[in-house]
């Protein structure tokens, strides 16, 4: 109930975008040394941490990555945590068929050449 109350205020706020922006950041689970005793997720394997680098920040980290699609007034319209080993283009395929005839820039992580084919 919460999302469908968040897509609305979205919509509502500035439904007519053609332009959104998507971009992912790190979530640290636990500090580097403490991997090997958190216990967090290794009862299900779909919703694990892994590890990840952050080439922004220059860290290797053990947790998870959170991806957003925001719109140019800064108004979130969708979200979604993976494992920090999970790819950015997973989430780029999960999110494309919301937001087509838009334009999207993101960083780096957001191409392939599959990807770049598609959009040109």
């Amino acid at each position: 109930m919460t999302e469908e109350i968040r897509k609305d205020v979205a919509v509502a706020i500035d439904g007519s975008e053609v332009v959104f922006c998507i971009d992912s950041k790190p979530v640290k689970e636990c500090q580097n040394a403490r991997t090997k005793r958190c216990t967090m997720g290794r009862d299900n394997i779909d919703t694990a941490p892994g590890w990840g680098y952050c080439a922004a920040q220059g860290l290797h980290y053990y947790g998870y990555k959170l991806h957003a699609v925001c719109g140019i007034r800064g108004v979130i319209h969708s979200y979604d945590m993976t494992a920090a080993n999970i790819h950015d283009l997973h989430y780029l395929k999960d999110v494309r068929w919301e937001y087509r005839d838009c334009m999207m820039p993101g960083d780096k992580g957001y191409l392939s050449a599959e990807v770049q084919k598609k959009s040109f």
